[in-house]
Protein backbone atom coordinates (compact mmCIF):
# COMPACT_ATOMS: atom_id res chain seq x y z
CA UNK A 1 0.00 0.00 0.00
CA UNK A 2 1.61 3.48 -1.15
CA UNK A 3 0.64 6.37 0.80
CA UNK A 4 0.71 9.33 -1.48
CA UNK A 5 0.35 12.97 0.23
CA UNK A 6 -0.63 16.06 -1.54
CA UNK A 7 0.03 19.65 -0.95
CA UNK A 8 -3.52 20.59 -1.85
CA UNK A 9 -6.24 19.13 -4.19
CA UNK A 10 -4.57 18.49 -7.70
CA UNK A 11 -5.98 21.04 -10.35
CA UNK A 12 -6.49 20.44 -13.51
CA UNK A 13 -5.29 23.72 -15.45
CA UNK A 14 -1.85 23.56 -12.98
CA UNK A 15 1.60 23.07 -15.13
CA UNK A 16 3.25 21.33 -12.36
CA UNK A 17 1.62 19.10 -9.16
CA UNK A 18 3.62 18.30 -6.44
CA UNK A 19 3.16 14.47 -4.71
CA UNK A 20 4.98 12.81 -1.71
CA UNK A 21 5.27 9.31 -1.82
CA UNK A 22 5.86 7.25 1.66
CA UNK A 23 7.09 3.50 2.05
CA UNK A 24 7.03 1.68 5.27
CA UNK A 25 8.03 -1.70 6.89
CA UNK A 26 3.72 -2.84 6.04
CA UNK A 27 5.19 -2.25 2.69
CA UNK A 28 8.06 -4.18 2.48
CA UNK A 29 6.31 -7.44 4.12
CA UNK A 30 3.20 -7.13 1.42
CA UNK A 31 6.15 -6.98 -1.12
CA UNK A 32 7.55 -9.94 0.58
CA UNK A 33 3.85 -11.59 0.09
CA UNK A 34 3.66 -10.87 -3.71
CA UNK A 35 7.23 -12.19 -4.50
CA UNK A 36 6.18 -15.29 -2.49
CA UNK A 37 2.95 -15.54 -4.14
CA UNK A 38 4.30 -14.91 -7.74
CA UNK A 39 6.91 -18.19 -6.88
CA UNK A 40 3.80 -20.03 -5.99
CA UNK A 41 1.82 -19.34 -8.56
CA UNK A 42 -0.70 -18.14 -5.71
CA UNK A 43 -1.21 -21.15 -4.43
CA UNK A 44 -1.32 -21.30 -0.75
CA UNK A 45 -0.30 -24.86 -0.25
CA UNK A 46 3.09 -24.25 -1.68
CA UNK A 47 3.96 -21.51 0.52
CA UNK A 48 5.85 -24.26 2.50
CA UNK A 49 8.21 -24.77 -0.38
CA UNK A 50 8.03 -21.29 -1.08
CA UNK A 51 9.85 -20.42 2.61
CA UNK A 52 11.99 -23.74 2.24
CA UNK A 53 13.64 -22.49 -1.01
CA UNK A 54 16.75 -20.06 -0.86
CA UNK A 55 16.38 -16.65 -2.25
CA UNK A 56 19.62 -14.22 -2.86
CA UNK A 57 19.49 -10.41 -2.51
CA UNK A 58 19.74 -10.30 -6.02
CA UNK A 59 16.55 -12.21 -6.59
CA UNK A 60 14.35 -9.98 -4.38
CA UNK A 61 15.85 -6.86 -5.07
CA UNK A 62 15.47 -7.51 -9.24
CA UNK A 63 11.61 -8.88 -8.11
CA UNK A 64 11.30 -5.22 -6.15
CA UNK A 65 12.72 -3.30 -8.76
CA UNK A 66 11.08 -4.69 -12.02
CA UNK A 67 7.40 -5.23 -10.52
CA UNK A 68 4.68 -3.13 -11.80
CA UNK A 69 3.31 -2.45 -8.45
CA UNK A 70 6.49 -1.97 -6.63
CA UNK A 71 8.85 0.28 -8.34
CA UNK A 72 9.01 -0.33 -12.18
CA UNK A 73 7.65 3.07 -13.09
CA UNK A 74 10.41 4.64 -11.40
CA UNK A 75 12.95 6.22 -13.17
CA UNK A 76 16.51 3.44 -12.63
CA UNK A 77 18.26 5.68 -10.34
CA UNK A 78 15.62 5.38 -8.10
CA UNK A 79 14.48 2.48 -8.44
CA UNK A 80 17.99 0.69 -7.74
CA UNK A 81 17.88 2.92 -4.36
CA UNK A 82 14.32 2.08 -3.40
CA UNK A 83 15.09 -1.63 -3.48
CA UNK A 84 18.10 -1.39 -1.51
CA UNK A 85 16.15 0.02 0.93
CA UNK A 86 13.47 -2.26 0.54
CA UNK A 87 16.16 -5.45 1.06
CA UNK A 88 17.36 -3.33 4.30
CA UNK A 89 14.20 -3.41 5.73
CA UNK A 90 13.11 -6.46 5.10
CA UNK A 91 16.87 -7.88 6.73
CA UNK A 92 16.03 -5.48 9.46
CA UNK A 93 12.68 -6.38 10.06
CA UNK A 94 13.61 -10.17 9.79
CA UNK A 95 11.26 -10.75 7.20
CA UNK A 96 14.12 -12.92 5.06
CA UNK A 97 16.43 -14.85 7.67
CA UNK A 98 20.08 -15.61 6.08
CA UNK A 99 21.06 -19.44 5.93
CA UNK A 100 22.57 -20.89 8.90
CA UNK A 101 25.24 -23.03 6.28
CA UNK A 102 28.73 -21.96 6.15
CA UNK A 103 28.04 -22.23 2.17
CA UNK A 104 24.79 -20.19 2.25
CA UNK A 105 26.98 -17.15 2.83
CA UNK A 106 24.51 -14.96 0.31
CA UNK A 107 21.38 -17.14 0.43
CA UNK A 108 17.91 -15.77 2.66
CA UNK A 109 14.79 -17.89 3.40
CA UNK A 110 11.46 -16.02 3.21
CA UNK A 111 10.45 -16.28 7.27
CA UNK A 112 7.15 -16.68 9.02
CA UNK A 113 7.00 -13.23 10.17
CA UNK A 114 6.96 -11.91 6.40
CA UNK A 115 3.55 -13.38 6.24
CA UNK A 116 2.08 -13.14 9.59
CA UNK A 117 -1.24 -10.90 9.78
CA UNK A 118 -0.96 -7.87 12.76
CA UNK A 119 -4.22 -7.40 14.42
CA UNK A 120 -6.55 -9.10 16.57
CA UNK A 121 -7.18 -12.47 16.15
CA UNK A 122 -10.58 -13.82 14.70
CA UNK A 123 -13.13 -14.87 17.19
CA UNK A 124 -13.65 -18.59 17.00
Amino acid sequence: MIMILRNKRINIKSDSIELRVSFGVPDVKSWLRLYADMLTHGREENLAWAKNETHTEQDIRYFFEHHPNIFASYPEKWRIQLSAWGWATAVREKFVEPSATPNGKEQYYLSDSAFVKRGRPKNS
